[in-house]
Formats: structure tokens, sequence, C-alpha cells
């Protein structure tokens, strides 16, 4: 299944969290813990969901310094590109013949490593945010592109924010009501509703489900408000025992992949499962490896430039 997408470049990658891990961003986990800590140290949100505990730093900081602005800061400088910008994992990812590249990060690694391997003519790569409501015809630009075999731009899209908007960025659960849902909270916890239609996440996101098989690396499929998405296409279209995307994902155990089977299948996902390493390495080893013996006969780019190059344009732009 995957191979046929690869082959007739008609897939769609969809990077999540843990295609970042590498490249020096954090996990959820860790982007709590960092966040509390720099908003007020020592701060330890109570809350029991990972949303809810952003949704706990968030509300401190409002009632502490009456605004978002340390969140805004502390995602601008988290999420900017780094030294080293990517790794070989993120341009063998790149070199794989996708359709289109989409990620829920707000980092521009797959950005980084993709300039890594166009030719000069080739260079353009810009992000789109969808979460930047004033930039929405380029969410339209991006699906008109799909599959293009030429192109001078390339469009990555960023379906929960971008480090250089961080004040519109996918974080707490009220950010979430908001973009999914068309909802807002406002001070005394009431829900307003701000779109009465189906708001233009869940259009967009659809429409990708819809037309494209998406392959998910680095995104564990747990995110409630996203599936909800899927499972409203597979209502739409009255899917019966027919597998739409596929995700690679890490198990450490026959025991851990028949438990996940039920949900991937009620998801309409094929998994393609690697087994998580339990040494002091890097436990995602062997999805590197999968992903490098696609690249070995799929690849569609020789290598432009260097880690080296694209690190030292970053340390320049971004100091």
């Amino acid at each position: 299944m995957l191979e046929k997408g690869l082959e007739c470049q008609t897939a769609v990658l969809l990077a999540g969290a843990g295609c970042s891990i590498g490249a020096g961003y954090p996990t959820w986990g860790g982007l709590i813990s960092e966040l509390a800590n720099d908003i007020e140290p020592g701060f330890i949100p109570r809350a029991s969901g990972q949303l809810d505990k952003l949704q706990e730093i968030s509300d401190f900081c409002l009632k502490k310094y009456k605004s978002l602005d340390a969140v805004s800061r502390f995602i601008n400088r988290r999420f900017k590109p780094r030294n080293p910008a990517y790794n070989n994992f993120h341009r063998s990812l790149m070199n794989l013949p996708f359709a289109g590249l989409t990620t829920t990060n707000y980092d521009h690694v797959l950005e980084d490593s993709l300039r890594s391997l166009l030719a000069p003519e080739q260079l353009s790569c810009v992000p789109v945010n969808l979460c930047d409501e004033s930039k929405r015809l380029l969410v339209l630009d991006f699906f008109r592109d799909l599959g293009a075999k030429s192109r001078d731009l390339h469009r990555i899209l960023h379906l929960h924010g971008s480090y250089d908007l961080p004040d519109q960025v996918m974080l707490t659960v009220n950010d979430y009501s908001r973009f999914y849902d068309g909802f807002i909270v406002d001070g005394a916890g009431k829900r307003q509703q701000v779109d009465e239609t189906l708001t233009y996440h869940r259009k967009t996101i659809w429409a990708l489900l819809a037309t494209r098989m998406v392959v998910f690396v680095g995104f564990s499929l747990t995110d409630d408000v996203f599936n909800s998405v899927i499972d409203v296409l597979l209502h739409d279209v009255n899917r019966i025992n027919e597998r739409l995307h596929v995700a690679f994902m890490g198990i450490r155990s026959v025991d851990d992949m028949l438990r996940q089977e039920e949900r991937f299948e009620l998801l309409a996902v094929a998994p393609i499962y690697y087994e998580l390493g339990t040494g002091p390495g890097d436990p995602h080893a062997k999805l590197y490896q999968l992903v490098e013996e696609l690249e070995a006969k799929y690849h569609i780019w020789k290598p432009r430039s260097t880690v080296r190059a694209i690190s030292a344009r970053n340390e320049e732009m971004y100091p």
C-alpha cells in the first residue's frame, strides 16, 4: 500500500512531534515541563491530560502577567531553527516522493532538510501556516500543487501553527476548541461560538484525508480531536473494511501490536510496525533504518547542501 503510494507519488506525509525529537525539539511531556518552569520556576501543572496541563500553564500566565506574551516568547525561542538544523533521518524522509508535505510541528526541520536536497533553482521552500487566518489562500495553493511533477515552490503545510507566529499555535484545550470546533472560552469560562460553520481546520484535514493516502510518521494517532475528523470522513464515505492511510508505529512486543490493531482498524489506518529499542541508543533506530531503505529505492533528489551549510544559514538568520 505504501509502496504504491510512493511509486505513483500520490501519498502525503504527515510528520508528528516524534519526527523532530532527534533535532533537539521536545516531546509533549518535555514541552510541558520546560514551559511550566520557564513561566514559573518549580511550577508543576496538576491537570491530568497534556492539553489540560498546557491550558493550566496558560491560565496561570494570564492570571499572573495579564497576557500570554511569555508563552509566545517561549514557543518562538524553543522551536526556532537550531544547529544542527536536521539529521540524516529528516533528509531521508524528504527524499521520498511524497505528493505533499504536512506536519503538526511548530519547527521548520522539514523545510531545512528539504532545502539541503534542492538545486539552487529549486530552493524555494516555504511553510504554509494553517493557523494564520490571513493566509488561507496559500492553503488552496498547497492543495493545487499536490503531486505536481515540476514546481518552483515547495510548500509545507503546518496544521497546528508555526514558531514564527507563536500567538497563533495549537497548544491548549482552548486553542483546539477554537480552531477545530469554532469556539472560544471567555474570562468567565463560558464557551462562545465564533464560527457557525465547519471550521477551516476540519475542512482542510478532511480534504487531505479524503483525497490522499496520508502517511503518519512520528504521529501517535492518539489525538482525539484529530481522530474525530477521521471518524467524520469514514462516516461520510461509508468505509467498509478498507485501510485508507498508513502509519509507522513503534512497538515493544507482539502483545503491544495486538492491543493497537483494533484502534488502527477503526481509524482505517494500516500500521507499519517497527521494534522500539530498549538499550542506551535511540529507541527509534529501526524507524530510521526503514526510511533509509525506502529512500534507497525511491529517492528523488541528490543532496545539494550539507547540514553544516544549512545550520550556518540559520545561525545568521536566527541568532
